[in-house]
């Protein structure tokens, strides 16, 4: 029954090519769209989670901070439950790094030496919301610190931007799916439609329900699964072309490789959910016609 179901269903397909590579084509429209959105997520994800991992409150020392000032500062800050690292960066480690980034122009080199460039501490919170309380700590020794700067303007930036990412993918997917379901639903209905007398027919020789509407169940199927499986293919193809250029843009921002799991759950998720927009959209489309 299964096999004459499918037979059926591809014979259903090859006679009505134009509507099937519509309905195709708006259900692949929805799932490239919604691979999109996941992988826009997913690398918002990681943007955010690599800058909260980053130093996000750095303190720059007074001139005339000692070492023993520096180190007993630094202990203390460590001794704080929300504080996950505590680094200190000399002088002589400030002006390396001074080096490293301007070793271009050797002109601003000779002109920066150790004595001139302040000490830091850069303290790491568990979490974003432990950055205030960093900051109010280090501003308490306004004798030795002159200066406390962080990202939390960057990261309350990065944590609103993956919210409305992810607010307007579900707004444009419910839509989408919504528009899926009603074209798929129209085809079907038109299949159905036009095998009316054949259906009536069938059914005053005895037929069961499966073997009516098996091959359009089947066929509804067929359109969100294919749909699914080509669009996976053109986002990740494009995701292959965009390497280089998101490599570039992001820098050392590791949003790249996307590991081998997330495209396997992009993919199988994406079957299902084409099975389960097909299925529903045929069940409606039968439900209406076949009384």
């Amino acid at each position: 029954m299964m096999a004459r179901a499918f037979s059926t269903a591809w014979k259903q397909i090859r006679r009505t090519p134009y509507q099937a590579l519509g309905a195709i084509l708006v259900l692949f429209i929805t799932f490239f769209v919604g691979y999109a959105f996941s992988l826009l997520s997913y690398t918002s994800n990681h943007v955010l989670q690599y800058f909260e991992t980053r130093p996000q409150v750095t303190a720059f020392f007074k001139q005339n901070a000692t070492q023993e000032e520096i180190t007993s500062i630094q202990g203390e800050i460590r001794t704080k439950p929300y504080v996950s690292q505590v680094k200190v960066v000399s002088k002589n480690e400030a002006l390396s790094l001074y080096k490293e980034e301007n070793k271009q122009d050797p002109l601003l080199l000779e002109l920066v030496t150790a004595d001139i460039l302040p000490a830091s501490i850069e303290v790491n919170g568990k979490d974003i919301g432990a950055l205030d309380q960093i900051q109010q700590d280090l501003s308490q020794y306004k004798d030795k610190i002159d200066e406390v700067v962080y990202q939390k303007n960057i990261v309350d930036a990065l944590a609103k931007w993956t919210s409305a990412i992810r607010g307007i993918g579900i707004g444009v997917m419910t839509i989408l799916v919504i528009t899926s379901c009603v074209v798929t639903m129209i085809i079907i209905s038109m299949k159905v439609a036009m095998k009316r007398q054949e259906i009536a027919i069938m059914r005053l020789l005895g037929a069961t329900s499966w073997y009516i509407n098996g091959p359009f169940l089947v066929e509804g199927m067929t359109y969100g699964v294919l749909s699914a499986m080509f669009a996976w293919l053109f986002a990740f193809v494009s995701v292959l072309y965009a390497t280089p250029f998101v490599i570039e843009f992001f820098g050392e921002v590791p949003v790249l490789p996307i590991p081998w799991q997330f495209y396997g759950a992009q993919v199988a998720v994406g079957i299902g959910v084409g099975a389960f927009i097909g299925l529903l959209s045929s069940t409606l489309a039968l439900r209406r016609f076949i009384k």
